[in-house]
């Protein structure tokens, strides 16, 4: 389909305008970074913002305030939290071009790692206002509720919640770190658990979502590469191990007697470990959480339970090391004399791609600004791809320093958030002329 004359003019404008320093301001961009950066100012130089805590609630009244204010949207909170920033275009049924992803973070965390997303979208808003640009198409920049794992066992609740992959009664028995139900923890944001099956979006009512967020990993770091557009994002598979041994004297068990649960649990850690080698960069396994007991020095472990995470965009991997773990766990078994139990898994999602049209449309846009890109796959799991199960959905990386993420040393320079959200504007625009 021919693209229409307004929105030829529509790029055109922004492309003529986009590199004056002001329309796209890194000062403003670094503005935001920091100003929300001392939300939840941990002492140790990071961020600590969890989904439901008073930091996150002050984040998002401020967000909310700013959309209004300096963005003249119209601001609405859904049944599970997430804030929708309204821009109304000039066909009013048309499905909405939706844009955003978080505001919550990890504990010691980063600056970038969620806002950036958010502050793309604000700014690519500003632009328009500026410009003069309408479009077709309805703009809504969104902040997803509760994207970072936290204390209840759950992540991206928000995203998960509008996209029917999460329901009410799998919050139902769930708490957070204060013993907050997460029902509780949604009125606390704006939402309403009674309403969440009313925030369920149909097919049709997005037209395009488009997350824009910092790498995490180096690829675009270490190569001078300006943007990545994503391809997919890798599915994540956890499952809980429980190894049960015999506590017994750490002084006057001998060794040959011992059923020792740490001991059979570093072999299946080192399993996971040497499985996800063998992948050659195919994929990744982390056993991050060990909870032992009695836990004393002197006491041999009686049992040991392990969180067991593996990520691919293959899922031919994921299988692979999943099954050579518990080859590895059964293994103990016999040479141990201990047993183990391996629960379902607690967490599955499937590798998934992002659709061809918004990856063409954001490799376009990265030209037609004369910006280097390069295809890359999300080892992260990200609000969009959730989206991806109603709309059509896609990612647009900006590079991480160092490849450091979840940490205080996360850090994007500006120029690279002024360059995606110039890219983000231009394939909204894209996308604006269709159907």
């Amino acid at each position: 389909m021919p693209m229409t004359a307004n929105n030829e003019e529509n790029i055109q404008l922004l492309l003529q305008s986009g590199n004056d320093g002001t329309l796209f301001s890194e000062n403003r961009f670094l503005h935001l970074v920091e100003s929300f950066g001392e939300i939840g100012k941990d002492p140790k130089g990071g961020v600590t913002r969890l989904a439901f805590s008073p930091e996150d609630i002050t984040a998002r009244r401020r967000i909310i305030a700013l959309m209004q204010d300096a963005y003249h949207l119209e601001v609405r909170v859904d049944a599970w939290g997430n804030i929708f920033g309204h821009r109304s275009g000039n066909g009013e049924r048309a499905g909405v071009l939706l844009t955003g992803s978080h505001m919550d973070s990890v504990r010691n965390g980063g600056k970038f790692d969620g806002p950036a997303g958010v502050f793309c979208g604000l700014e690519m808003v500003r632009a328009f206002n500026e410009l003069g640009i309408r479009t077709r198409h309805p703009i809504d920049v969104v902040v997803f509720t509760a994207e970072e794992p936290n204390h209840s066992g759950l992540s991206t609740i928000g995203s998960r919640g509008l996209a029917s992959r999460l329901h009410l009664a799998d919050l139902m028995n769930r708490v957070d770190d204060q013993g907050l139900p997460i029902p509780e923890a949604l009125r606390r944001v704006g939402g309403n658990p009674d309403l969440t099956t009313d925030s369920v979006l149909q097919p049709g009512q997005i037209k395009a979502f488009i997350e824009v967020h910092i790498e995490q990993m180096k690829h675009l770091d270490a190569a001078g590469i300006d943007l990545g557009v994503v391809t997919g994002v890798a599915g994540i598979r956890r499952r809980r191990l429980v190894v049960h041994g015999e506590a017994g004297h750490g002084g006057s068990t001998p060794m040959v007697e011992r059923r020792d649960a740490l001991v059979a649990a570093s072999k299946i850690i080192r399993a996971a470990y040497r499985s996800a080698v063998e992948s050659r960069g195919q994929a990744v396994a982390t056993i991050g959480h060990i909870e032992t007991r009695p836990n004393a020095v002197n006491i041999i472990p009686g049992r040991v339970a392990l969180e067991m995470e593996i990520r691919s965009y293959m899922e031919e991997e994921i299988e692979r090391i999943d099954r050579r773990v518990w080859d590895a766990a059964q293994q103990t078994r016999e040479t141990l004399g201990v047993e183990v139990e391996r629960s379902a898994c607690v967490y599955d999602t499937q590798p998934r791609a992002f659709a061809p049209d918004i990856r063409a449309k954001l490799r376009r846009s990265c030209d037609l600004w004369d910006y280097s890109h390069q295809d890359l796959v999300s080892m992260a799991g990200h609000d969009a791809y959730h989206l991806s199960h109603i709309s059509d959905a896609g990612m647009l990386f900006i590079p991480s320093a160092g490849g450091r993420s979840h940490c205080p040393e996360e850090w994007t320079d500006a120029i690279y958030l002024v360059k995606a959200s110039q890219v983000l504007a231009t394939a909204l625009l894209l996308l604006d002329k269709e159907d």
